[in-house]
C-alpha cells in the first residue's frame, strides 16, 4: 500500500504539485488523467525519488519511501518513462537484465515471455519498432519485481494496434498484484481500462474515485473544456 500525505513539490518559488493526499493499493490500475503541465510527469518523478517533496511523505508500508536508498527504493518502485534512448548497443536481453540488479534474480526469459517477446531476445535495441520497444522496456520493470509500476504516457507515438496491446499488458500486471499507476492523455483506454483514476488540474489533485465515475461526460467537460465525444 502506498500512502501520499499532504505531498507537495516546489521549484524555486513555483508550487508544481499542491499537498495531495491519497492511497494506491495493490491489484489495480490507475490512470492520471489532466491536462499538459497539470502535474502528472512531476507526481510520477516524486514517487520514484527523482524529485524530494518540498513537504508532505510518501508511505510504502507506513515507512517513508524517501528515507530508503536508491537500491532499496528500486526494490518497490519501478519507472517506464515517455522517452527511451534506443541508441545504446544493446540487445534486448541486455536491457531486460538491467532491471534484475536490485534483487539479484535472473528472471529474464520469464520477464519477455509475460510481454511476448521471447524471441527478440537476440535483436538489438536500435532494430525495435516503436511498440515492441515500449514493451522491452515493461519486460525490463517486470524483471526487477517492484510492486510497484510507474509509467509515463505509455502508449504515445503507438499505433491503435499496439496501443491496445500496452494497455491489456498493463491491466495484466496490475492483476499480479502489482500497483499499477499510469499517467495518460488516452481518456478512452483509461475509461475502457483502468479501475479507478485521479484528475489533476495545475498541481491540485480535483478528483479521485472508481474510473466510471470519474471520467464522467461533465467532469471530463469541467477539466478539459470539451466533450467526452472528443476523446473517442
Amino acid at each position: 500500500m502506498l500512502t501520499l500525505k499532504e505531498l507537495s513539490y516546489k521549484v524555486q518559488n513555483k508550487t508544481l504539485l499542491h499537498p495531495l493526499s491519497t492511497t494506491f493499493y495493490p491489484n489495480t490500475l490507475y490512470t492520471l488523467i489532466g491536462p499538459n503541465g497539470s502535474g502528472k510527469t512531476t507526481l510520477l518523478k516524486t514517487l520514484n525519488g527523482i524529485y524530494r517533496p518540498s513537504r508532505g511523505e510518501v508511505l510504502w508500508k507506513e515507512t517513508p519511501l524517501h528515507l530508503r536508498t536508491r537500491k532499496e527504493m528500486s526494490r518497490i518502485v519501478t519507472l517506464i518513462p515517455q522517452e527511451h534512448n534506443r541508441n545504446f548497443d544493446f540487445t534486448v536481453e541486455e536491457m531486460v537484465h538491467l532491471g534484475t540488479y536490485v534483487h539479484g534474480n535472473n528472471q529474464i526469459d520469464h520477464a519477455l515471455e509475460s510481454v511476448h517477446c521471447l524471441h527478440l531476445k537476440s535483436r538489438y535495441l536500435s532494430t525495435l519498432s516503436q511498440g515492441e520497444l515500449q514493451r522491452i522496456y515493461i519486460a525490463r520493470s517486470l524483471a526487477s519485481d517492484s510492486p510497484i509500476f510507474l509509467c509515463d504516457e505509455p502508449t504515445a507515438n503507438l499505433d491503435i494496434r499496439h496501443q491496445k496491446e500496452i494497455w491489456r499488458l498493463l491491466k495484466r500486471i496490475a492483476k499480479l498484484g502489482k500497483t499499477v499507476i499510469v499517467a495518460t492523455h488516452d481518456l478512452h483506454a483509461a475509461k475502457t481500462t483502468s479501475d479507478r483514476t485521479l484528475i489533476l488540474s495545475n498541481g491540485n489533485l480535483t478528483y479521485q474515485g472508481k474510473t466510471p465515475d470519474i471520467l464522467s461526460p461533465d467532469i471530463i467537460q469541467e477539466t478539459f473544456q470539451v466533450t467526452e465525444e472528443t476523446f473517442l
